[in-house]
């Protein structure tokens, strides 16, 4: 067929995934045209002009998957237009100069675009925000080289590639950390918690109406501090629940040792569960939403209102640390150590994750990205060799923190290590050894 008044400075036309439909703009670059090629008709849509002239004048149009839909990567971020509903779909911003290409997963629900700032993942049926802001990426990867072609969606692999420089074969390959998951829940969760072992719990309080904070046991057995009237409930669960009321009228827990006999004040009071005897400690914090005690009883970190985390001796007196200056983590920021005290974990504003060696504490930590934010929950595996995250609409995602693990993963990815050969070329001044 022939496609009346194309527009040569414009994307070129395309046709949707199941051959029927084609779409092009017309030689003023102002119109959007869309044909019917089984039936040899236009279809009628009337996208706003606004909406036209983005998708008209972006580099490529794109078809979602479900072949209902155009989307175009446009000054103002993703733009979809449905010219079978006659409407538009959700604006999906990306900061910076716009986007330039967009990508989705053959089932629509993810959308991966390219722009001045990197890549950006989206979910395409995420809800708009509950305080009216724009619309977020689940992650953003920042990309060197301007010269990034062919994005791409690996579902199966769980991956995002794109081939970087226009005169290169190199193919670069991003992992999104878990995110392209069909365990993805449509509907967020608040709340999330972990056991000793990091596996899935019941968080303290369903739902979590009152401050409330949990400590797991080397034997499984949990602790709960909650917020009440008349004070502090403590709680140990099991078939036969004992509790305690502690404290005072009104007071919030910040965190209760996995042995159940220390609760921490939001205002940093450590209270005696037996005996109600009160001591000051966390001296110079401001409020604490959260803390929490290392499982030996050695640590005690803390984060307060204004985005600092510390780490503490367990009596709360001598300051080991400041890991995180103001305003770096989240205003209730998810806090787990290792089953042996070695490593902490804590969330952060930006939906990552960050990891300290307790033995080390002023060096910089690892930082994890997630995506999905904020992180609800945090839990190691008993040998510390992986993290466990829960996040609002995954409730379990791992990251692997063993040396071993990484090496062998690296190995893998790289097909071995190098042989006497590789090595001879690129390192002859160095003896050869087996790396992989």
């Amino acid at each position: 067929m022939r496609y009346p008044g194309g527009d040569p400075d414009g994307p070129l036309p395309v046709l949707s995934p199941n051959d029927r439909f084609l779409a092009w703009c017309t030689h003023d670059g102002e119109q959007l045209r869309v044909w019917d090629v089984v039936e040899r008709r236009r279809v009628l849509t009337d996208p706003p002009a606004r909406t036209q002239r983005l998708l008209c004048r972006s580099d490529e149009l794109t078809f979602t998957p479900d072949n209902r839909a155009l989307a175009a990567g446009t000054a103002d971020g993703v733009v979809t237009w449905d010219f079978h509903a006659d409407r538009g779909r959700p604006l999906l911003p990306m900061p910076g100069e716009g986007v330039n290409s967009v990508e989705f997963d053959p089932t629509g629900a993810y959308v991966l675009s390219r722009g001045s700032v990197g890549l950006a993942l989206w979910r395409t049926d995420s809800p708009a925000p509950a305080d009216g802001g724009p619309r977020r990426p689940l992650i953003t990867f920042p990309v060197e080289t301007p010269a990034v072609t062919d994005i791409r969606l690996d579902p199966r692999e769980g991956v995002l590639r794109y081939r970087e420089g226009s005169q290169t074969g190199v193919v670069r390959t991003l992992s999104p950390h878990g995110l392209i998951s069909p365990a993805w829940r449509r509907k967020a969760r608040t709340d999330a918690a972990f056991d000793a072992d990091g596996k899935p719990a019941e968080p303290a309080v369903r739902p979590a109406v009152r401050p409330a904070v949990r400590a797991v046991a080397a034997d499984g057995t949990v602790h709960t501090a909650v917020s009440t009237r008349d004070g502090i409930l403590v709680t140990r669960q099991g078939a036969h629940p004992v509790s305690h009321v502690v404290g005072r009228r009104s007071e919030g827990p910040a965190a209760i040792d996995p042995a159940g006999r220390t609760v921490v004040t939001a205002e940093g009071v450590l209270v005696d569960v037996a005996t109600g005897r009160r001591r000051q400690g966390l001296q110079g914090e401001d409020l604490l939403p959260t803390a929490v005690f290392s499982p030996g009883g050695r640590y005690l970190a803390a984060a307060d209102t204004q985005g600092r985390l510390t780490l503490w001796d367990a009596g709360a007196q001598h300051r080991i640390a400041v890991l995180a200056v103001a305003d770096s983590t989240v205003e209730r920021a998810a806090l787990a150590f290792s089953a042996d005290g070695s490593l902490l974990a804590a969330s952060r504003a930006d939906g990552s994750v960050r990891v300290w060696e307790t033995a080390s504490p002023r060096l910089a930590g690892a930082t994890l990205p997630t995506g999905d934010g904020p992180v609800l929950a945090i839990g190691f595996t008993s040998g510390a060799g992986e993290l466990h995250l829960a996040t609002a609409h995954l409730p379990l995602r791992s990251a692997q923190l063993a040396p071993d693990r990484a090496a062998a993963d690296v190995c893998a990815r790289a097909g071995g290590g190098a042989t006497r050969a590789e090595w001879r070329r690129y390192l002859p001044d160095v003896p050869y050894r087996r790396t992989c």
